[in-house]
């Protein structure tokens, strides 16, 4: 605005000045604009029916609306199209809304929002970077789909794996799961997340790059040296008519006082054979929120009996790239969801098998109870909680369907304990506590 004042002529800016367009634009060119204090509250439209209207909207929050343009929203309904802008309108309280037109069943749409000046000039972005060459993540909204299977690492947990083909390098920062340790830089900006993504108002499990001791700095185990990868379960989708899968992660490579900032990669495969991958996510640009990838599986591989992702997040190592490995690199996955058509009649089979444990937090002994499986058993053992089996241990029969496990010899933490049955396998997480 000074300079602004010191170009003008007559005393009113509204009515511009005679260098006003090149002012505006060389700052600009570093995000100052007239509303570089703007910002935009928006919750986000997971889902919607078909063939309907989708209803969108956001709040404004300017301390500057005298120098506003237009607030606008920008949405596509394919991964290769352009994105579609159009004006929102004002409502009552700040508020904005638009209509995205209805779609069909099985579409996923993706939207952001931008704020512009007077001249033209883009002043706010939500999310940050959706629109640049390295975009960030916008917004992912299935229309028509419901939800068929969760892997939220609570309540449901499956065959995850960790350096599945033996070949990261990482030294530390591998991939684990349970309840992330926050850290923060010395300006107080989270690096890792203190919670999964879950929101049920007590502390939830993800998978996570490492924790550091409480209170320790951002560069105490993050990822150092390599990469590090995370396989999910392995879906069956061959009966799907149309299946998406939707992930929560989050993604930060260039914390304020990290070497390298923004140079490492994240990057997610999908494969529907477990030998060729097909990459789905590869980008620098990171996001310290959870925030929502979502595709329809078939714009990647034909959907089949064994399709699983890849989660990659490293450390690069690349001495004729000046890249010394000393990055500040941390992730987390959560809340992974396979989706079909709302209209399908796609169901996950129920094993007739089930298992008990009790007590649940254990310390020295626990008690396995197996209904559904008498004299179908054909193996009991404990792993850690991304599947890794822990020799020595020993279970001991004390009754047809019901074995004791003695874990006095394990540490502290979280576990699996696996029960293989010809009906197929069965696990529960197992918590010791002392």
């Amino acid at each position: 605005l000074e300079v602004l004042m010191a170009d003008d002529t007559d005393g009113n800016l509204m009515n511009g000045t005679p260098n006003d367009t090149a002012i505006l634009a060389a700052f600009a060119r570093h995000g100052i604009t007239l509303l570089a204090n703007a910002d935009l509250q928006h919750t986000e439209v997971l889902a919607a029916p078909e063939n309907q209207p989708i209803s969108v909207t956001t709040r404004l929050l300017t301390s500057a609306s005298l120098y506003l343009g237009e607030v606008r929203l920008h949405y596509r309904t394919t991964s290769s199209a352009t994105f579609t802008t159009m004006s929102m309108n004002p409502q009552s309280g700040s508020q904005y809304n638009a209509n995205i037109p209805a779609q069909a069943e099985g579409t996923i749409v993706e939207y952001y929002f931008t704020v512009t000046d007077i001249f033209s000039n883009i002043a706010h972005i939500r999310p940050f970077k959706a629109n640049t060459s390295d975009p960030n993540l916008p917004y992912y909204l299935l229309v028509g789909y419901r939800q068929i299977e969760l892997e939220d690492f609570d309540n449901q947990f499956g065959g995850w794996a960790v350096n599945p083909f033996f070949d990261d390098d990482a030294t530390t920062g591998t991939w684990d799961v349970g309840f992330p340790v926050p850290t923060y830089t010395a300006g107080g900006m989270i690096v890792q997340p203190g919670n999964g993504r879950t929101t049920s108002g007590a502390p939830s499990m993800c998978a996570f790059t490492g924790n550091a001791p409480p209170g320790q700095g951002i560069g105490t185990n993050d990822i150092d040296g390599g990469k590090t990868t995370l396989q999910s379960p392995v879906y069956d989708l061959s009966g799907y008519e149309k299946p998406a899968i939707g992930y929560w992660r989050w993604y930060i490579n260039n914390p304020p006082g990290g070497a390298n900032p923004g140079i490492d990669f994240w990057q997610v495969f999908i494969t529907n054979d477990l030998q060729n991958w097909v990459r789905v996510e590869r980008t620098q640009t990171s996001d310290n929120s959870w925030r929502q990838k979502a595709i329809i599986v078939e714009d990647y591989v034909v959907p089949s009996a064994t399709v699983s992702l890849l989660f990659v997040a490293q450390d690069s190592v690349n001495p004729a790239l000046d890249l010394n490995g000393g990055s500040i690199v941390e992730a987390a996955v959560d809340d992974l969801a396979v989706y079909d058509l709302a209209s399908s009649n796609t169901s996950v089979p129920e094993l007739a098998v089930s298992m008990s444990l009790y007590p649940n937090p254990a310390q020295d002994m626990v008690r396995l109870r197996i209904s559904g499986a008498e004299g179908l058993v054909t193996g009991i053992e404990v792993a850690d909680i991304i599947g890794r089996r822990i020799g020595g241990t020993t279970v001991v029969s004390s009754g047809h369907n019901t074995w004791l496990l003695p874990i006095g010899h394990l540490a502290v933490g979280l576990y699996l304990v696996m029960v293989h049955t010809t009906q197929g396998p069965v696990s529960r997480k197992l918590s010791i506590h002392r």
